[in-house]
């Protein structure tokens, strides 16, 4: 219980202060001593991994339930779109918990590293083989950071529409996830 009320404290001081925010700051968000804090958090990048995984665990969620099992085409439109609504609506919170703030504790798994890792798996079950044990690891990688690039330069740029902008998304991963035994092959 206590731990579910310090991530919500933590999100609500991200919110207001950004992702410098102490442990100190986390905990008198949320009505706690420090000491109660450190228990659970020694460190702030144990609170922003488990923030992360959090936040990584309701876009999977959120992916799975708005049309993630239908065609390739649909699993990435649907993600594009749940990153662009997550990062417009959580700006704070999309910094904080996919970048380095500090020297001393860098975030070694972000929320989209998280994503990555859940993306891999999901494309050995969906096309289970031996092409895809090496292609896996590198489209996961390749999706999910290729995505959220995209998605950082549209943010400033706003140059087309968001359905423009996942309609060019789905377009360039969908043909390339669809041509996998071409691409497997390349590096043969």
């Amino acid at each position: 219980m206590r731990t579910e009320e310090l991530l919500d404290a933590a999100e609500r001081a991200i919110r207001n202060s950004g992702g410098a925010v102490s442990i100190a700051e986390v905990a008198r968000e949320a009505g706690f001593a420090r000491s109660a804090c450190y228990a659970i958090f020694p460190t702030k990048a144990d609170l922003l991994r488990s923030l992360s995984r959090r936040h990584a665990d309701r876009l999977i969620s959120g992916a799975w339930q708005h049309s993630m099992v239908g065609t390739t085409r649909d699993q990435i439109r649907a993600f594009s779109a749940l990153v662009i609504d997550w990062i417009s609506a959580e700006p704070e919170l999309y910094i904080a918990l996919d970048r380095d703030l500090t020297a001393q504790e860098q975030l070694d798994h972000g929320v989209f590293d998280l994503i990555a890792q859940v993306t891999e798996e999901h494309l050995h079950a969906q096309f289970p083989g031996d092409e895809m044990i090496p292609l896996a690891p590198i489209w996961s990688r390749l999706a999910v950071g290729g995505v959220l690039m995209t998605i950082n330069w549209w943010s400033a740029a706003r140059t087309m529409t968001r359905d423009d902008l996942i309609g060019y998304i789905v377009d360039t991963f969908a043909e390339g996830i669809g041509d996998r035994s071409r691409l497997a092959a390349a590096n043969t």
